[in-house]
């Protein structure tokens, strides 16, 4: 063997450490991805799992104008709720629009502004309603969501 042979040998072996040594970090970068992915995931459904509310009172108002509709909702999982704004209303399937409603706190136990458990929240719906049967559902998370069916005369 000369040493033109040993010289080629030495830069094929060298090609490969370089191939191996980018498919390790490529691959870890993957598992690391991944695992904070899974991290996520599994924060958001124990977060889910824990949340669960109850419309506790709704009550319709004709007298005003526009028509007032208010919701007492109750937390009561075991997760705060920090940002109301992020709260949604549906009426007979219709997204409730944000400037159409406001969200308060009844009686703050702690944490100003957040919806601990156990706390209860009012939410006051300015839409006129046509008389019949009407489904109010409140939405906190994605799949966590309380409904209940009021009757208009």
């Amino acid at each position: 063997m000369g040493f033109g042979t040993i010289a080629s040998q030495i830069i094929v072996f060298m090609a490969v450490l370089g191939v191996c040594a980018s498919l390790v970090f490529v691959t870890k970068n993957i598992i690391q991805d991944t695992s904070t992915g899974l991290k996520y995931q599994k924060d958001k459904m124990i977060d889910s799992i824990n949340t669960d509310i109850t419309i506790t009172s709704v009550i319709y108002n004709q007298s005003q104008v526009p028509d007032n509709t208010t919701v007492i909702v109750k937390n009561t999982g075991k997760s705060k709720i920090i940002d109301l704004a992020e709260i949604d209303v549906y009426i007979d399937n219709i997204r409730i629009s944000r400037e159409n409603r406001t969200i308060s706190v009844i009686e703050e136990i702690s944490n100003p502004n957040i919806w601990d458990p156990l706390e209860s929240i009012n939410i006051n719906v300015s839409q006129d309603l046509s008389d019949g049967n009407h489904k109010i559902k409140i939405f906190v998370a994605e799949e966590v969501y309380d409904e209940e069916i009021i009757s208009v005369n």
